[in-house]
């Protein structure tokens, strides 16, 4: 119809007067009109708000993260993750988070949720709570050059654990007899995804102690 709209309906009039044509025409218009009419009824949904979800889903890119407290999976003593032997956590790459210089031999799940990774050599294992917060607790520096020797763990990749459930092992004494270091890096691996991850303890901790708060 172009831009004249219902105007344009005395074109479709043939040179000698027959109307035929318009008549088709508007009879197309009508019909056309009634058929959307109905689909609209058919199938027409109302739709979420989407402004604000696409503003949820920017700020929070799984759509379900929130605040999180992470708890001490260690008992020992809480440091600055600057100061780790290892660059890739002193210098953040791996995320925000503490070390902690361990005075016993076991790790617990420092909230409930699953195990999204476990290193073959059982030194380091990754876990993802119910907020969406995934941690690393990497037991020593450079441990993984021993190769899984004095490390174990009966967990699996996507078994569930519970907050202060005992989750791996490891030989303190043959650690540093081997000549490594036992700081142990415990980062938030997604920090990006979030605010901010606060530091809530410094000096002594005990485990299942509340170590770090997470911020959506």
């Amino acid at each position: 119809m172009g831009a004249l709209g219902i105007f344009a309906l005395p074109n479709f009039i043939s040179p000698d007067g027959d109307a035929s044509g318009a008549l088709i025409f508007l009879g197309s218009i009508i019909l056309a009109t009634i058929v959307a009419y109905l689909f609209t009824l058919l199938f027409y949904k109302e739709e979420a708000n989407v402004e604000s979800t696409s503003s949820t889903l920017l700020s929070k890119p799984y759509g379900v993260l929130k605040d999180s407290t992470v708890y001490s999976p260690l008992s020992g003593e809480v440091l600055p993750l600057e100061e780790a032997q290892d660059a890739a956590f002193s210098e953040g790459a791996l995320g925000q988070g503490v070390m902690i210089l361990p005075n016993e031999n076991i790790v617990y799940a420092p909230f409930d949720g699953k195990v999204k990774m476990i290193f073959p050599t059982k030194h380091a294992i990754g876990l993802e709570d119910e907020a969406g917060v995934e941690v690393l607790i990497h037991v020593g520096i450079d441990t993984v050059e021993l190769q899984g020797e004095g490390f174990s763990t009966n967990l699996k990749v996507g078994d569930t654990v519970k907050k202060g459930q005992e989750i791996l092992r490891f030989d303190k004494e043959f650690i540093q007899a081997s000549g490594f270091s036992l700081q142990t890096p415990i980062v938030v691996t997604n920090s990006n995804d979030f605010t901010d991850v606060l530091e809530l303890k410094k000096g002594e901790i005990i485990a299942n102690e509340a170590l770090l708060t997470v911020t959506a």
